[in-house]
């Protein structure tokens, strides 16, 4: 399509063409084992013994859901491809704050159909936040995946997010109170 590839060599990153390797050769390289939990029959997955459905990566109680969002790791890349590329880590941590009342807020006008459910998400107020572009942000700061550094990295990036989604739902809590669910569990 011509307008995507006039649109795509307006957006090119510099020095992403670099990246790209041609196939030399596809040889096979033995047989290793794959681990597929879902069951076919009926669609859910099963973990030693406790049966969830697909997306149901956090077994929730009857009811039970959990509002995702996911934050997009190659938006804080500064200097891309570079040898001053960095991660803007205060701004990282600023998103994640931000995220958690949105996230919060969603509860507010989750739009789920039954109203047990919506009971169960307001009572609880749970919420569940990840990332995205790991291997493309790792790639742009010049980390080579599986390296020692990207690991390094890859835990500061998931510390960084625990951490600061937890001082803003400390935050949260105090302003608001906690959620009906926890309304007996005392707090400092």
């Amino acid at each position: 399509n011509a307008k995507y590839r006039e649109w795509a060599a307006r957006h090119a990153q510099p020095g992403l063409g670099g990246c790209a390797t041609r196939i030399a050769d596809i040889t096979y390289a033995g047989h290793e084992t794959v681990f597929d939990t879902t069951q076919p029959d009926h669609n859910t997955v099963i973990f030693n013994g406790l049966v969830t459905g697909q997306c149901g990566e956090q077994p929730l109680p009857p009811y039970g859901s959990c509002l995702l969002g996911s934050v997009n790791l190659t938006k804080f890349v500064r200097d891309p491809f570079t040898e001053h590329a960095r991660f803007d880590w205060d701004e990282y941590r600023e998103v994640v704050s931000i995220f958690t009342r949105m996230l919060d807020n969603v509860v507010e006008v989750n739009g789920l159909p039954l109203l047990p459910q919506r009971a169960e998400i307001e009572q609880k107020r749970r919420h569940g936040m990840g990332f995205l572009g790991l291997g493309s942000t790792l790639t742009l700061l010049g980390h080579r995946y599986g390296s020692p550094e990207s690991v390094t990295f890859t835990e500061s990036i998931a510390r960084e997010m625990a951490l600061a989604g937890w001082r803003e739902a400390l935050a949260l809590a105090r302003e608001n109170g906690t959620g009906t669910h926890h309304a007996g569990v005392r707090r400092n």
